[in-house]
């Protein structure tokens, strides 16, 4: 009888798949236990249907945005380098009207166009509403609407903001780790703290070799899903069919990046040295106005890279701390 276990050849190939955990989906939840359980746990969560009621779920079909915004000029990226495991900085703008855009949605899957809105049009505003659930977070940062023909794929990357999609039209498939687990994921360098090289479909275990220490999460979003994404959660996003999207973006709150520090602490494998978790310890613990900026301007002057990626976008943002 031939053995189905599988071979030790194959359990050592060092770009097998990865393993992922669905992650945690309701049909709805109230604003309060969405704040203790998720945004102050920093916990990602999927809410099935949240935003289904929304009138750009069925009325954003290529003829109605075309009716309201086709002569409008936009710059559309399509560089595939930002696809494939590569930072964002490469992509090649081209200015198009948004009409033009639109027609080059409809075509096959596996072309590059990407446009990112970064505010999203007020003629589009009332076809959405804000969901109660942004109750639970700090101050409003940015709005941005999303558009991509289906069939790319953004690279591993993480946001230093509270972050929520809503999905209009189209599907995506998220994969997304903690950020305690930035370590294993190896950032790029000292200056991109914040990409990750990993490619999801062929990782690469001899450059990134404690992979299999890490728990991935998946999501899959279908229209009118709203997917909560953690501050600093890493994630990877690929696109299906005409897509479109629109996230909102929340300041973190200092207790959150405190926790999360401290999760990177607990961890335990970061490549921190004891005496330097001992003294952002005690940073953390002190508190008081200015906490945050404190232990990023010690991570900075003792070359912290672990720690850098969690404080230095505030700064590289708005330019000061």
């Amino acid at each position: 009888m031939q053995s189905t276990e599988p071979s030790r050849a194959a359990h050592l190939d060092p770009s097998r798949p990865l393993i992922h955990h669905p992650i945690e989906a309701v049909e709805s939840i109230t604003v309060e236990d969405f704040a203790a359980r998720h945004v102050r746990a920093n916990r990602p969560l999927l809410v099935r249907g949240a935003v289904a009621d929304w009138p750009a779920i069925t009325r954003w079909t290529n003829d109605y945005l075309r009716a309201r915004l086709g002569h409008c000029r936009i710059d559309v990226e399509t560089s595939p380098d930002q696809f494939e495991g590569r930072v964002f900085d490469d992509a090649l703008p081209v200015p198009m009207t948004f009409g033009a855009f639109l027609d080059r949605l409809d075509e096959p899957e596996g072309r590059y166009d990407y446009y990112v809105d970064p505010w999203l049009r007020p003629e589009l505003l009332p076809d959405i509403a804000p969901h109660p659930l942004f109750e639970a977070f700090g101050p409003f940062y940015r709005r941005r609407l999303i558009m991509t023909r289906g069939g790319n794929r953004i690279a591993w990357h993480s946001d230093w903001y509270e972050n929520v999609i809503a999905q209009i039209t189209g599907r995506k498939h998220l994969v997304l780790c903690a950020p305690e687990e930035s370590p294993c994921l190896r950032p790029l360098d000292p200056t991109s703290v914040n990409y990750s090289a990993l490619d999801q479909r062929r990782p690469d275990r001899e450059r990134f070799p404690e992979l299999d220490r890490v728990t991935f999460y998946e999501a899959r979003l279908a229209p009118g899903d709203l997917l909560y994404v953690p501050t600093h959660w890493w994630h990877t996003v690929a696109s299906f069919e005409r897509n479109i999207m629109i996230s909102w973006a929340f300041n973190e709150r200092d207790e959150t990046l405190r926790d999360v520090i401290r999760r990177l602490f607990e961890a335990g494998h970061h490549r921190i040295e004891p005496h330097h978790v001992a003294e952002v310890t005690r940073l953390l613990d002190a508190g008081g106005r200015g906490v945050i900026p404190r232990v990023g301007r010690y991570a900075r002057a003792h070359a912290l890279y672990d720690l850098i990626r969690f404080t230095r976008p505030r700064q590289m943002i708005f330019g000061r701390e």
